[in-house]
This record gives structure tokens, sequence and C-alpha cells, in this order.
């Protein structure tokens, strides 16, 4: 009958009649036998190697077991360094993030003080060139009344299309018209509505330039229609 044991067992037989032999049996916790021996030191040689294959049996070898210690030490250790280097990843992608957003803040902020320091600049502009406008628009004369001798009407088409018109003294220099169109409002999206101009007549076509010829002397009474263009810097 198969014995089961967790641990080995030893069985010694001996014969009555022949004392000096002994038969020993070892049955290992695998289920394996051991069978041997007949005499005293046969016996002990085969409680020795009974030992040594049980050890053998229950203890991993010294080699196998330090295999498996560096295995499992290489393991640790790789899993730390992928660690480690996961941490850094993540770090490194914070770092670039937070320096994205820095920058991306630093170029707004940029934009932002750049556009108002351009909105800025503009208005200056616009606050010399009225001042400029309004002391040319004091230089020049008053309007004569409708019907007033001597007085011419004048119609002017600016560059843009727009239509103006005003009474003038037939004495006056070409340079009042000049002055008149050059200081006129500027539009509501504040752009003048003429810049330095040259102003000329269409049938025929005639250019006027002389500023200081009389309104007579260009022989523009007792009316006439100019047209404006932008004069070349």
């Amino acid at each position: 009958k198969e014995l089961h044991v967790s641990t080995p067992s030893v069985t010694i037989i001996v014969d009555s009649r022949h004392e000096a032999e002994r038969l020993v049996v070892g049955t290992l916790s695998d289920g394996s036998s051991f069978t041997g021996c007949k005499s005293v030191e046969e016996l002990l040689n085969g409680l020795i190697n009974l030992i040594e294959t049980w050890q053998d049996a229950i203890e991993p070898e010294p080699e196998k077991a330090n295999a498996e210690r560096r295995e499992r030490e290489q393991m640790r250790l790789e899993q730390e360094s992928a660690y480690q280097e996961a941490l850094l990843i993540d770090q490194a992608r914070e770092e670039s993030r937070q320096q994205a957003n820095q920058e991306a803040e630093l170029r707004a902020n940029e934009e932002k003080l750049f556009a108002e320091l351009e909105q800025r600049m503009q208005q200056v502009v616009e606050e010399e060139n009225e001042t400029r406008r309004q002391r040319r628009l004091q230089l020049i004369p008053a309007e004569p009344a409708d019907g007033a001798p001597n007085a011419t009407k004048i119609a002017i088409r600016l560059p843009d299309g727009t239509r103006i018109e005003r009474r003038f003294l037939v004495t006056d220099p070409l340079q009042v018209v000049i002055d008149f169109v050059e200081t006129q409002p500027p539009s509501e999206d504040g752009t003048p509505a003429a810049a330095p101009v040259n102003l000329a007549t269409n049938f025929p076509h005639r250019v006027l330039s002389d500023p200081n010829a009389s309104l007579s002397d260009d022989k523009l009474f007792p009316h006439a229609m100019l047209y404006a263009s932008v004069r070349e810097p």
C-alpha cells in the first residue's frame, strides 16, 4: 500500500536470524522510496543519504536561490528605474506646460501693452492734427453772405467722393480754398476728410498750381466746380 507523508520516514527491519544484517527502507515526502544497506555501516550511510536526499528535495540549490534572488532584485531595480524615468518625464512635461503658459501670458501682456501704446500714439496724433486744423481754420476769412458783391460759390469734390461747397471772395487767394478743403473735420471713423491736396478744374481740365493766385485770376467766378486729389509727398 502506498504511504503519503509530509516528512520522510525511515523503517529498519532486523532479521532475528542475522542481527548483523538490517534492511533500511526510507520514504520521502514526495512518495519516492529509498532502499538499501545490510551492515551497520551501510545503515549509517543510508541514513545520511536519506537525510541529504530529503534536504535536497525541500531546500533549493544555493545557486538557484541566488539566481532567483538576483532576478527578483533585477526586476525590482528595473521597476524602480522605470518609475523614476516616468516621474522625470512627468516633471519635464509639467515644467514645459508651465513654461508655455508663462510665455503665452508674457506674449499676451506684450500685445496688450503694444496695443495700448499704439492707441495712445494714435490719440496723440489725432489731437495734434485737430489742434493744427483748428489753427488753420481760424485763418480762413469769414464766408461772404449769400448775394454779396464780389462773391463766388465754389463746390469741391473730395478724394473720398464727398462734395462740399462754400462762398469765397473773388479776391481771396487759392490758398484759402485749399485751407478750407484740408481743414474739413474727420469722418466718423477718425479718418481726415482730405490729406494735402491739389485742386483742378474738369472742363477744361486745368491744375491750379499757384496758391497765391486770386480766384478771379483763376477765373473761378461767379461759380466753379473743383476736384481735389491727394498731393504726392
